[in-house]
């Protein structure tokens, strides 16, 4: 908790909105590097902080079967668990226990 105190409030905040559970110590060294590339430019930071995360889940197989499993999409009036659906048919329903749409 001492090292997580210790960084900036910007840092802080990102961990906390964060998908994955980053440690403070790696939050740490990646953030002193992207200060020093960036002239301690936050928003541009904070974006490469964003993009770093990204890859790290895109690199995770696990998170690619959650998605397929909490997604679901609409073909001629059937939903399909684990269907890959176009952008404007997909529906997010993590917490989804039948086969219709999520509300709201």
């Amino acid at each position: 908790m001492d090292q997580f105190d210790r960084l900036p409030p910007e840092a802080r905040r990102w961990i906390a909105a964060a998908a994955l559970p980053w440690s403070a110590q790696s939050v740490r060294r990646l953030w002193d590097r992207l200060h020093r590339e960036t002239g301690g430019d936050l928003a541009t930071i904070l974006a490469r902080l964003d993009a770093a995360e990204r890859r790290m889940l895109m690199r995770d197989d696990r998170t690619a079967d959650i998605v397929r499993l909490s997604c679901y999409c609409q073909d001629n009036g059937v939903y399909q668990w684990g269907a890959t659906p176009s952008p404007s048919r997909l529906h997010i329903g993590a917490g989804a226990t039948s086969n219709e749409p999520s509300e709201g």
